[in-house]
């Protein structure tokens, strides 16, 4: 390669990352790691295959069903989690690669259900609760009753999660635990209709600062590659970046 400049990744960084978010956590809290948009950039079938070799790790997660299928096509077995939204055109090929959807509207769970008959397979989604991000997700109980009764309707579509997204972990306190409130309410309605998925909420902000609030399992996105949520506090937070930029003076 005739280029003087040119990125490094050091991947032990990511197991110093992931050890020292552990720390905070209990032992039994699984840890996911966010691998969306080629891994930040940094290669994600590589960080992939690294991460899953190294049993930290007992989840992936991914932007969009083409990045899923990407890690399966190299030989990664770790539950993997489309945090977008599963277009019914893809749904053959999230449950064909034994993928997990994010999902908050009822037609996408019959979507779901005719595929995974058709195709022999269980599919495996996790419940999106909006509770103050205002991107995706169900917002009140009326929505989400009626997701419910898809689940009763759908045997063969597996309610293997439930999560919502902090929007401001890093620098509001007062409104992260507002939306804990919202989450465990609606946390508690799903577990009143018979379901008990895995429970998770906390991003890199809240892993790092709220252990409160850690609930099934984690989801380490940002953090993971060396940088706190919050740049201001990137120097004295123990991470170590992942990657180096190397270049010459000319």
């Amino acid at each position: 390669m005739l280029r003087s400049t040119h990125a490094v990744v050091h991947l032990p960084a990511f197991l110093k990352n992931i050890r020292l978010a552990r720390r905070r956590l209990k032992s039994e809290t699984k840890f996911l790691a966010v691998i969306k948009a080629n891994a930040y950039g940094h290669g994600i079938t590589t960080v992939g295959e690294y991460l899953e070799a190294s049993g930290l790790v007992d989840m992936l997660a991914v932007a969009i069903p083409e990045e899923g299928v990407r890690l399966r096509a190299a030989g990664v077995t770790l539950p993997i989690l489309i945090l977008g939204v599963t277009d019914p055109d893809h749904i053959p090929a999230v449950v064909g690669n034994e993928l997990t959807s994010a999902v908050f509207l009822p037609e996408r769970i019959y979507a779901f259900e005719r595929c995974a008959v058709a195709s022999g397979k269980t599919a495996h989604v996790h419940v999106k609760l909006d509770t103050g991000m205002h991107r995706i997700g169900v917002t009140d109980d009326a929505m989400l009753d009626a997701l419910l009764d898809a689940f009763d309707a759908c045997p063969h579509v597996s309610m293997d999660g439930v999560f919502t997204h902090f929007a401001k972990s890093e620098a509001d306190p007062e409104f992260t635990h507002l939306q804990a409130q919202r989450f465990d309410a609606f946390v508690a309605r799903i577990h009143a209709r018979g379901y008990h998925p895995i429970v998770h909420a906390a991003n890199s902000a809240a892993t790092l600062d709220f252990p409160e609030l850690q609930y099934d399992m984690v989801r380490f996105g940002i953090a993971l590659y060396g940088y706190h949520p919050d740049a201001k506090r990137s120097p004295g937070s123990g991470l170590t970046p992942v990657m180096s930029l190397i270049t010459y003076i000319s």
